[in-house]
Formats: structure tokens, sequence, C-alpha cells
């Protein structure tokens, strides 16, 4: 469908050019996502824009499960800490998110 007009189907026209996000189109996304390096640079970002505050990062990462990404995200960032790629936030290091507890 190139063009329409008064009698179109607008569901038809959208559908056309943005198709259905399905549960496995997600799970793809998710799975190249997870441990990549779009993921780590928005982990870090969210560090920084929410100074550490683990409930706010998980809130803000694609695809991210407090459940599941906890550690691995404290290690990403402990290592970047370390690296002196970021600072250090007392509300990450002080260990006293939900998130952590989540777990």
């Amino acid at each position: 469908m190139d063009t329409f007009d008064e009698n179109s189907d607008w569901m038809e026209y959208w559908r056309d050019r943005f198709p259905k996000v399905t549960t496995k189109m997600l799970d793809d996304f998710a799975k190249k996502y997870k441990n990549s390096k779009d993921e780590k640079e928005d982990l870090i970002a969210a560090y920084k824009k929410h100074n550490g505050n683990m409930d706010n990062i998980f809130e803000e990462v694609p695809c991210a499960s407090p459940v599941e990404d906890d550690d691995r995200f404290r290690q990403i960032l402990l290592d970047a800490i370390k690296n002196k790629e970021i600072k250090s936030y007392k509300t990450f290091t002080n260990g006293k998110n939900i998130a952590k507890f989540w777990c």
C-alpha cells in the first residue's frame, strides 16, 4: 500500500510500514543485546545518570532483570571503577539498593 485516501485502511497502512512486534522479536533482541557493547554502554550511562542507584539502573537498562543480571552488572561496574572509567558512588558501593535483595 503506497498511497491512501479517505477510504484507506489505516491499520494496513501503518502495519505495512511498521511490522507487529512479537515475543520472538523481543527475545531475539534480548539475546543480541545482553552482554553486548551496547548493553555495557547503556549500563555505564545509567550508572552515571542515577549516581550508582541500582534500582534506577535496572529500570533504565533495556532487558535488565535484578534477579538475572545483578551480579553481572555489579561486576561490570566494579571493573569500570577499578579501571577508572567511572567514579565510585556511595549509593553503589554501600550496596543498600533494594535490587541487591531481590536476588
